[in-house]
């Protein structure tokens, strides 16, 4: 199990980013944290930009992630938002069985 991040720019991707991977069954919830401090350095590394984004946070299978990762990119072909996974150490065996019966079947 593991928690994917994906990053964007506006509240109204989140909508469509989230209901694509429930319907799809890639995964099986989702939190989403609004103003999200993004900092990064200048390409000329002596100024750091900075902006407000969106954290989208969703709990699934570790095997779907290469899944969740095509249709992002599917999505976004010109400007791809940060995605990643974070292992899940341990979970509720309840809350672990609705996630195995709620995702795609790997």
């Amino acid at each position: 199990m593991v928690l994917v991040h994906i990053i964007v720019e506006k509240q109204d991707e989140v909508t469509a980013i989230t209901n694509l991977l429930v319907n799809e069954k890639l995964i099986v919830e989702s939190y989403s944290i609004e103003k999200v401090s993004y900092k990064k350095r200048a390409a000329d590394a002596k100024q750091l930009s900075e902006s407000k984004q969106v954290l989208i946070i969703a709990r699934t299978k570790a095997l779907l992630f290469a899944e969740i990762n095509k249709k992002i990119k599917e999505m976004y072909r010109d400007k791809m938002p940060v995605i990643y996974a974070l292992p899940i150490v341990y979970m509720d065996a309840d809350q672990t069985e609705f996630l195995l019966q709620n995702t795609k079947t790997v």
